[in-house]
């Protein structure tokens, strides 16, 4: 507590109670005061990190409210991407994209402005396990992975460069 760290002051300010000197007295003294010492730090620190945390916690649950809710209309989205991506390009499947979430919110439908099949239906861990495992970590190639693992269908696979087929087995 505070009262405890102004008790404290006197002797942290005191230029002998450092470990160096101390230690030339007694060696049990020595570790005392380290441990004085470092627990006056920990009590300043905690001063400057603990308001920080209460700011980090309110930012991470607004984050969940927002998603919260715009969750219906991503699902919407990433539902619509599962059954209408197929062998379409980047670009193309993109556009796809925009055109929904654009539809969406012209219907009242909440929904991201960033809505992605990789942003909903995957995590960083998931995708990081695909990458070693030889698949690469362009949107395409995640968005592939994504309806391979998540569809019910066996997919038809046309892969020149081989990476699928690497990555699957």
């Amino acid at each position: 507590s505070s009262t405890i760290q102004k008790k404290l002051a006197k002797y942290i300010d005191d230029s002998s109670f450092q470990p160096e000197l101390v230690q030339k007295q007694s060696n049990a003294a020595t570790s005392l005061c380290m441990w004085v010492r470092a627990m006056d730090v920990y009590a300043k620190v905690s001063k400057v990190v603990a308001p920080k945390k209460e700011v980090r916690w309110k930012e991470t649950a607004d984050e969940i409210g927002t998603r919260r809710e715009m969750l219906v209309g991503d699902v919407f989205v990433c539902a619509a991407c599962i059954a209408y991506y197929g062998a379409f390009s980047g670009p193309y499947r993109r556009t796809l994209v925009s055109r929904w979430v654009r539809k969406c919110k012209e219907k009242g439908i909440p929904v991201s402005d960033s809505c992605s099949l990789r942003g909903i239906l995957s995590t960083a861990v998931e995708v990081r396990e695909w990458s070693i495992w030889g698949l690469p970590t362009d949107d395409v190639s995640v968005d592939n992975g994504i309806l391979v693992t998540r569809g019910k269908r066996w997919p038809l696979m046309i892969d020149p460069q081989g990476q699928a087929n690497n990555w699957i087995k």
